[in-house]
């Protein structure tokens, strides 16, 4: 299957290509240290008993974090498109753009809106305790994905 790929992708676009998923990676690395703030002073408050956080902590810490997230995320996003062809036609490329550009694209939205906040609609329908529990359910399933589209785009990169 690599043979197939370097048939498909020429020598020089390689590395070109290279470069962008790696810069990539770097902008969705900086983007988790920013995540780990959110998930760090979440899980903080919940393990200290309290089922919601003020809404001064929600604005002034959360929020600014999340804009972090989403600037080093659209970043790596970016990154990815300079080098998609426009016409997908090949596994290789139908695999960055599922699994790692549209993954990244979505999950990041989630995070851009930050609109949970207080959702008491969204906590009741996902059966979530309280609302603490439901922003640490969000916010950690939203970045494991986008974890997970990281991982598959060093696989994928790999394969060049």
């Amino acid at each position: 299957m690599v043979l197939a790929l370097t048939i498909l992708v020429p020598k020089s676009d390689s590395a070109t290509i290279l470069a962008a998923f790696g810069r990539a990676d770097v902008y969705a690395e900086k983007a988790y240290g920013y995540y780990c703030n959110i998930h760090n002073f979440l899980l903080s408050e919940y393990q200290s008993g309290k089922t919601d956080i003020e809404k001064e902590d929600w604005e002034e810490k959360v929020i600014p974090w999340a804009e972090k997230v989403v600037m080093n995320m659209n970043q790596a996003i970016a990154e990815v498109e300079s080098v998609m062809p426009g016409n997908i036609k090949t596994e290789f490329w139908k695999d960055v753009y599922y699994d790692v550009w549209q993954s990244w694209k979505l999950d990041t939205d989630v995070i851009r809106k930050m609109d949970f906040y207080q959702s008491e609609y969204t906590m009741k329908l996902a059966g979530y305790p309280n609302y603490l529990h439901m922003y640490l359910a969000i916010t950690d399933s939203k970045f494991n994905s986008i974890l997970r589209a990281c991982g598959k785009l060093r696989e994928l990169a790999k394969e060049l």
